[in-house]
């Protein structure tokens, strides 16, 4: 198993240049457990050392955030068009009578005004 482990760990570059150790641990014996707090340390000192820590904070933030910005702007959207105008615009949409595009443009345009 840690031979294949190893050679898992060959295949991937990690974005933080961290290769992990392999620590053998048998939870149901309580074996490894300090090996493995030891290297859970000496991974966030690398990281803290590296300053990747926050590197990765600030990362972690920009993807919450554009998933916040995302949902807060689609609760407004739809809160800009009706139910009964959502249906008409996809009908319209399905005869090829609009193009997806213009109407989202449409939505957007709404979404100011309101």
């Amino acid at each position: 198993m840690e031979r294949e482990i190893r050679a898992l760990q060959s295949l991937a570059m990690r974005a933080d240049n961290w290769t992990p150790p392999i620590v053998k641990t048998v939870a149901t014996e309580g074996k490894g457990v300090t090996e493995l707090a030891a290297a859970i340390r000496e991974y966030e000192s690398y990281l803290q050392d590296e300053n990747l820590l926050l590197q990765r904070r600030i990362q972690n933030w920009e993807t919450r955030l554009l998933e916040m910005l995302r949902d807060t702007l689609l609760e407004k959207a739809r809160a800009s068009v009706s139910d009964g105008e959502l249906s008409r615009l996809a009908s319209e949409i399905a005869q090829h009578q609009r193009d997806p595009y213009s109407v989202i443009e449409t939505v957007i345009a709404q979404m100011k005004t309101s």
